[in-house]
């Protein structure tokens, strides 16, 4: 990475990769290798205009195939200027263009531009000395020309209304609800809504305990004409935490309690996230009691689980003893 100045607002990257695999199966052994080479850069005119750029050019070798070369470029900027106010409402427009063009796949060489507009409108209401309604309305359209698909026109809103209160410095809450619809038509004709509830809030009873609490719902329908199949999928999820950092009095003696629970769920490995969970837990209390003498660590706790439709149940003792400089 190279910039000329520490706050100049020109940068520069690059970078390359050199992978070599090889297998073996059969007492048959097959190589492939791949090197790779990126750059790109990044510069700003103004503090409101972005334009950045970007090339990857990546050469493929394997046994018994032929060589392919790879190519892929970018150009794009982007322009958000400052919110401006309007007395009643707080106006934020952006807009963004971009061009790509690939080389190299199974498709031949393909080429892209997007244009993107959006718009949001936003509004804080004061609600007496402890209560504040923030109010925001959003606006986008898009239009994607692609050289194989065709062109696609993309137009999206959404509307969020929020209440946050602070009753004193040691308890605040938060509610929200908003709704949201994307539709593409064109080469590709698709329909994507979003509602969203969330609640949360914390309280403070002393200088050693905090209570806090959340629960979100979510509501998603999806259609695509291509398939002609509607997906919907609702899910709620929350949790109730309850800490205390001195119990008994006693220094470094922590008691720490949860429940959380999660209704409805997505097969997320199956659809590629290989860091989501494997197992699904729809209902799990779990309590500990944390005591550190120096290095020495004790844990105590107990874990109440319904997991995939069976309960799990465990009780642990834990004594640790760290050994060393570090």
């Amino acid at each position: 990475m190279w910039r000329p100045a520490a706050d100049d607002r020109f940068a520069f990257t690059g970078g390359g990769r050199v992978l070599a695999n090889g297998f073996e199966q059969g007492g048959v052994r097959d190589d492939a290798y791949s090197a790779s080479g990126n750059a790109g850069f990044s510069f700003a005119p103004t503090e409101e205009t972005t334009i950045q750029g970007s090339a990857v050019a990546t050469h493929l070798t394997a046994d018994g195939a032929k060589r392919d070369l790879l190519t892929f470029e970018s150009v794009g900027a982007n322009w958000t200027p400052r919110p401006l106010e309007f007395g009643i409402a707080s106006w934020s427009p952006a807009l963004a263009v971009q061009a790509a063009h690939e080389t190299g796949s199974e498709d031949g060489d393909r080429t892209q531009g997007t244009v993107q507009a959006d718009q949001q409108f936003s509004r804080a209401v004061p609600l007496g000395a402890a209560a504040t309604m923030h109010l925001m309305l959003s606006q986008g359209a898009g239009l994607i020309d692609d050289s194989i698909i065709g062109r696609t026109t993309v137009l999206r809103y959404n509307g969020t209304a929020g209440l946050r209160v602070n009753t004193s410095e040691s308890s605040d809450g938060y509610l929200s609800a908003g709704y949201g619809e994307s539709r593409a038509t064109g080469a590709i004709e698709e329909r994507f809504r979003l509602a969203n509830f969330q609640a949360s809030g914390q309280l403070r009873f002393g200088q050693w305990d905090l209570l806090t609490a959340n629960v979100t719902a979510q509501w998603i329908r999806a259609t695509r004409a291509l398939d002609g199949i509607e997906e919907s999928s609702r899910q709620v999820y929350g949790g109730v935490t309850y800490q205390h950092t001195k119990v008994f009095g006693v220094p470094r003696l922590r008691y720490l309690a949860s429940a959380t629970w999660n209704q409805g769920f997505t097969d997320s490995r199956l659809l590629g996230d290989a860091d989501a969970l494997r197992e699904n837990t729809t209902r799990l209390f779990d309590q500990r009691l944390l005591y550190d003498i120096g290095r020495l660590e004790i844990r105590l706790g107990m874990r109440i689980a319904k997991t995939d439709g069976r309960d799990d149940r465990q009780f642990y003792l834990r004594v640790a003893r760290q050994f060393g400089q570090f």
